[in-house]
């Protein structure tokens, strides 16, 4: 897994508890390890418009899951 590729989540995200839009893939913008674990840091991404997630700000958040949280995607 490199920085930029595209996963899948295993489970749906929402970014804010007053969203109602739910996410399930992601790109890859930093993947930050230490001894015990694996984080992979994503922009949240809808393949459907081709977007990332922007919050009200207009800023592209990132958002932490663990690696047996989300699985390598070839097909978005």
């Amino acid at each position: 897994m490199e920085i930029g590729d595209r996963v899948r989540l295993k489970q749906p995200f929402t970014p804010t508890l007053i969203s109602t839009q739910t996410y399930q893939f992601g790109i890859v913008a930093a993947i930050v390890s230490n001894n015990s674990q694996t984080e992979v840091l994503l922009y949240l991404y809808n393949p459907d418009t081709a977007t990332t997630y922007t919050d009200e700000f207009g800023e592209r958040p990132t958002y932490s899951f663990r690696l047996d949280e989300i699985e390598p995607c070839k097909d978005t």
